[in-house]
C-alpha cells in the first residue's frame, strides 16, 4: 500500500466545495508518481541484468546477437511501463451511464468509463459485481467494501441501491 499525506491547504478546498475533483486529481497525481518510481526500478533492474548478461556472454566468448528491440536501445530492453488497474466493474459502468443521463448529458458525451485512460486500466468493466463476489467466495478470498456504499445518502448510492434494481425489475 502506498500512502502519502494530503498537501497543505486542503482544508481551504473543503470549504470551497471542490474537494471531490481536487481529491481525484491528487489520487491521479500520486498514482502517476508511484508509476514513475516503479518504472525507474524496472529500468534499473533491467539495466543491471542486461549488464550482467553482457559480461557473461563476453566472458564465455559467445557474443550472440541481441534481440532487435534490445539492440535499438543499446542492449537494454525497452523501458517497461507500469499501469494502475482500477477495480471498476460493469455495475459501476451502469451507474455512471445512468448518472450522466440524469444530468442531461449531451448525446455526443454519452459514454461510460473507458477501458484504458493513459496508464489507468479497468480490466473488470465487463464483469458484474455479483460475479466478482461469487468468484471471491468460491476461492475463499475475503474482500472489503466501503460501508458508505450501503447508505443512500449520496446520489450514486441511490442510483445503485434504488434506481438500478427498479430498472432491472421493470425490464425483466
Amino acid at each position: 500500500i502506498h500512502v502519502r499525506r494530503l498537501p497543505i491547504g486542503w482544508q481551504d478546498v473543503a470549504s470551497s466545495g471542490g474537494i471531490q475533483e481536487r481529491s481525484r486529481e491528487w489520487r491521479r497525481a500520486e498514482s502517476i508518481a508511484l508509476l514513475q518510481d516503479l518504472d525507474a526500478c524496472v529500468s534499473e533492474s533491467s539495466a543491471a541484468s542486461a549488464d550482467g548478461t553482457s559480461r557473461n556472454r563476453a566472458a564465455s566468448g559467445s557474443l550472440a546477437p541481441h534481440s532487435s528491440a534490445a539492440s535499438k536501445t543499446g542492449g537494454i530492453p525497452p523501458r517497461a511501463k507500469s499501469l494502475v488497474a482500477l477495480g471498476h466493474h460493469a455495475d459501476d459502468q451502469a451507474e455512471t451511464m445512468v448518472l450522466k443521463a440524469l444530468r442531461g448529458c449531451h448525446v455526443s458525451n454519452f459514454r461510460g468509463m473507458s477501458w484504458r485512460a493513459g496508464r489507468f486500466v479497468r480490466p473488470m468493466l465487463g464483469v458484474r459485481k455479483k460475479d466478482i463476489e461469487e468468484y471471491l467466495v468460491a476461492i475463499g478470498q475475503p474482500w472489503m467494501e466501503d460501508a458508505s456504499n450501503s447508505e443512500p445518502k449520496y446520489k450514486r448510492n441511490r442510483v445503485r441501491l434504488q434506481l438500478l434494481p427498479l430498472l432491472e425489475e421493470l425490464t425483466d
